[in-house]
C-alpha cells in the first residue's frame, strides 16, 4: 500500500502519460519536468500572486494534494484520504474536458469521486472547478 508520497507521485504519472491530457492541458513535451510540473502541481497553488497578464500562459493547469482528514477505517495504520484537485482553465468548457480525462485516468476502484463543484478564484479571468476523491494509503 502507497503513502500519500507515493500517491501524488502515481497521480502526477498517470497524468503525464495518458495520451490525451497532457495535450488538453497545455503539454507540448512530457520529457520537460518543468512544464509538467507547471501544468500538473502536486500542491496546492497560491493564485492570490498570480497577475492577469500570466493567465494566458499559466491556465489550464491543476493541483492536487491530500486534504486533512480523519481515520475512517478501524485499522489506524489504512486511512481512506481525501484529495483535493483544484482545475484552473479560462473557461468552463475546458474544465469539462479536463475533469472527464481526469475521471477516466483515475479510474473507479482505486479514487471514488465525492464532491465536485465550481469554487471562487481570486484572479480575474480564471475559474476554478474543484473536486475530491478518497483512496485508501497507508498512514
Amino acid at each position: 500500500m502507497k503513502d500519500t508520497f507515493d500517491t501524488l507521485n502515481l497521480i502526477f504519472d498517470k497524468f503525464i502519460t495518458d495520451e490525451e491530457l497532457p495535450g488538453i492541458i497545455g503539454i507540448t513535451d512530457i520529457s520537460d519536468i518543468t512544464q509538467c510540473d507547471s501544468r500538473f502541481r502536486r500542491s496546492f497553488a497560491d493564485m492570490t500572486v498570480m497577475s492577469f497578464k500570466e493567465t494566458d500562459t499559466t491556465v489550464p493547469f491543476i493541483d492536487f494534494s491530500f486534504v486533512p482528514s480523519h481515520s475512517v477505517t478501524a485499522n489506524y495504520l489504512v486511512n481512506k484520504e481525501t484529495i483535493e484537485f483544484n482545475i484552473y482553465v479560462s473557461n468552463l468548457n475546458q474544465a469539462d474536458e479536463i475533469y472527464k480525462a481526469i475521471k477516466r485516468i483515475l479510474g473507479r476502484d482505486d479514487y471514488q469521486c465525492t464532491t465536485a463543484c465550481q469554487a471562487g478564484c481570486p484572479v480575474q479571468g480564471v475559474l476554478r472547478y474543484r473536486f475530491t476523491a478518497k483512496t485508501l494509503v497507508s498512514s
